[in-house]
């Protein structure tokens, strides 16, 4: 007998021979003893069963692993006895525990050939109080191959009292999917000489996948096998494996400390501890299987509004959605298998390169493609990304493609960007110098032209910074009246100086208007200034020119009249007129009120009011002097008329200019020349310039 030590310190036995009569006093004296070894939720790291691993401990020899008596067990035929043992430990330190316990026990191939296997398992669970909905049947493949009726029988006869049953080391085995079909599995098991590789060699890897996505197709629980590295952990998970069991999770233990494990202390903090943190996303969720996400996400391919394509590493198309072929006018169907370069020759130029290094790995986002538009009518601009997809070993297998048709977008932005461009110049045209503030008077957009009016450079003017352009005597009165409007929400209008670029003061005039939310509530002001310089220059012009007019009227020694055009009302008459006519040249005076006085002239022929000289003026004449005679309101007077017309720039007559003298006045008459001169600049001063 020889023996050795295994890397968990304990004693492998090689050689060794095993009598019935040693094995019923190991039995007697309990030297064959479960351990437990965690099987873990993977979405979680949470324990969900353990299951139990018989081990002799043998005084002389220390721990004997299974594979040293399990097939000793099986010739001499003690496997039944063992069982008994071991599996009533375990049930009896299971019913202990405070709360449910799940175990999963394998069932040695023999024991299939026994029909009163499961009446030997209700057994025990009875006499222990286990519940027997908690325990899991492990069986392999290879136990089933002899007498599949008896498997089947035995198998229905375990799952009727409750039992899961779990098809253990599935892969190896030929017939395994004769298995499935024929048995009421619940659970797969992949076994770990896959596992274990999987990460080293692709075809093992995509065993798993397979084994994974199987069970999923049918409803099975997946668990594997032999898991010993957090990459292999995060692999099963992303390949959506339910369960794993390893040494990463925990190695087995003794009856003693369940209760520990069974609290995680063993298993889920280490594991929390081994395995990135980006696996906490999946604890608490209800994340569905790669089959159920791939499902979902074909129905979002196919109602996506966004056109959706998948080449191979060849370039060939191998899945697309309608919108895709709606864009390319080709049906869905007579794109499958062909390349890129067959499907698009002439885009294939410009969409090779993209493709090719998303094939190396690398992500190409927003690439604008101009193509022939469906039909041959004109052409679209799409938007396309090219996204390499990856498999569970991140291998690129082949590229996503998203298309957008952004033609009507692109005519949109071109449009909103000439609408701006010419909003832009207008504005930069505009005298008036838009701008925005907030409610509380602090500058936040205004346009370029504040720096040709002020100098201002950058954005001196942000916040309250405009108001240093303004004249020092203008800042308070042009704060309160700021204040004032923001109180009420009332439109502005003020006028300040600023400094010009070149140091001289220019007067300025600023309007701006609230703008409301729906509550009135203040949003912000929306205004422009402008250069009134030249127009308040132009106004203190006018004043004097009127003043100067004013002072002729008040000064020369005959009357002045103004009459407006079409009807000739009075607009201005000096003292001199009143006197010569106090009942008919006042204010807003109709020229028709000259015929009550009965105007004739020296011949004694009373006059239309279209023959008085100013009705003869508005005509655009030049009338007189003429000498008339009124009589009928007050004492008969007689008086000299003269009357110019009053034109526009444009030549139209917008007035009258009438002189008045009455002849028994002991007024020196100018010559006429003279008159002439007095009337025409009366003319002239009263006409616009």
């Amino acid at each position: 007998m020889m023996a050795a030590l295994t890397r968990s310190g304990q004693r492998k036995i090689t050689g060794m021979f095993f009598t019935p009569t040693d094995a019923q006093r190991a039995l007697a004296l309990g030297e064959f003893v479960p351990y437990y070894q965690p099987v873990v939720v993977l979405r979680s790291g949470e324990v969900d069963r353990f299951e139990v691993l018989a081990r002799w401990n043998h005084p002389t020899m220390g721990m004997i692993m299974p594979n040293e008596f399990i097939s000793v067990a099986e010739r001499d035929g003690w496997i039944g006895d063992l069982m008994h043992s071991v599996l009533g430990q375990a049930f009896t330190a299971a019913a202990a525990q405070p709360v449910p316990v799940r175990l999963a026990v394998n069932i040695s191939p023999v024991q299939l050939h026994d029909l009163r296997l499961p009446r030997q398992i209700a057994s025990i669970a009875e006499s222990t109080r286990f519940s027997l909905s908690q325990l899991t049947i492990e069986v392999i493949e290879s136990a089933l191959t002899d007498n599949i009726e008896h498997a089947l029988t035995i198998a229905n006869e375990l799952h009727e009292m409750g039992c899961k049953l779990s098809l253990d080391d599935f892969g190896t085995g030929y017939s395994s999917l004769l298995h499935l079909q024929s048995l009421p599995f619940d659970e797969l098991k992949v076994d770990r000489s896959f596992v274990g590789s999987m990460t080293v060699r692709r075809e093992s890897r995509k065993i798993v996948a397979a084994v994974v996505g199987l069970g999923q197709s049918l409803g099975l629980t997946t668990v594997a096998e032999g898991v010993e590295t957090c990459e292999q952990d995060e692999m099963l998970l992303w390949l959506g494996c339910d369960h794993g069991q390893g040494w990463l999770y925990g190695k087995p233990v003794i009856s003693d400390n369940l209760a520990l494990a069974l609290a995680g202390e063993h298993v889920r903090q280490p594991l929390l501890q081994a395995l990135n943190p980006w696996r906490q996303v999946f604890r608490g969720r209800e994340e569905g299987l790669p089959a159920q996400r791939l499902a979902q996400l074909q129905a979002v391919f196919d109602g996506s509004p966004v056109a959706l394509a998948f080449l191979d590493k060849n370039s060939r198309c191998v899945n697309l959605n309608q919108k895709f072929a709606d864009i390319d006018g080709i049906p869905v169907e007579e794109h499958f298998g062909k390349t890129v370069k067959e499907l698009f020759p002439e885009l294939y130029p410009i969409v090779r390169d993209p493709i090719e290094r998303a094939l190396r790995g690398e992500s190409i986002p927003n690439v604008e493609v101009v193509r022939p538009a469906p039909g041959g009518e004109g052409e679209i601009t799409l938007m396309v990304s090219y996204q390499p997809a990856h498999d569970e070993a991140g291998e690129v297998i082949g590229v996503s493609i998203a298309a957008q048709d952004i033609t009507d977008l692109k005519k949109s932005i071109q449009a909103r960007q000439e609408s701006e461009d010419h909003f832009r110049y207008m504005v930069e045209l505009n005298p008036q110098v838009p701008f925005i503030v907030d409610p509380e008077g602090r500058a936040l957009q205004v346009s370029h032209g504040w720096a040709g009016l002020t100098g201002m450079q950058g954005e001196e003017w942000r916040g309250y910074g405009w108001l240093d352009a303004l004249h020092p005597e203008d800042v308070e009165r042009t704060r309160e009246t700021l204040l004032q409007g923001y109180a009420t929400g009332a439109p502005m209008d003020t006028q300040y100086r600023v400094r010009a670029p070149g140091g001289l003061w220019r007067w300025m005039r600023a309007r701006s208007q609230a703008r409301l939310d729906e509550n009135g509530k203040i949003l912000c002001w929306y205004g422009g200034v402008e250069d009134i310089h030249d127009q308040k220059d132009a106004e203190d012009a006018l004043r004097k020119c009127e003043a100067q007019l004013q002072a002729i009227f008040d000064a020369v020694p005959f009357g002045l009249v103004i009459c407006d055009a079409p009807g000739g009302k009075v607009t201005k008459a000096n003292s001199e007129a009143h006197r010569i006519f106090p009942e008919v040249y006042t204010q807003q005076t109709e020229m028709s009120d000259l015929v009550s006085c009965k105007v004739m002239d020296a011949k004694g022929n009373e006059l239309s009011v279209e023959q008085l000289p100013s009705a003869m003026a508005l005509k655009g004449q030049k009338i007189g002097p003429v000498e008339v005679v009124c009589h009928g309101i007050g004492p008969k007077k007689r008086v000299k008329m003269s009357a110019v017309p009053i034109h526009s720039q444009d030549g139209e007559v917008e007035g009258v200019v009438t002189v008045l003298q009455r002849i028994e006045d002991p007024v020196v008459v100018p010559k006429q020349p003279r008159r002439n001169e007095v009337l025409d600049s009366a003319a002239q001063i009263a006409s616009p310039s």
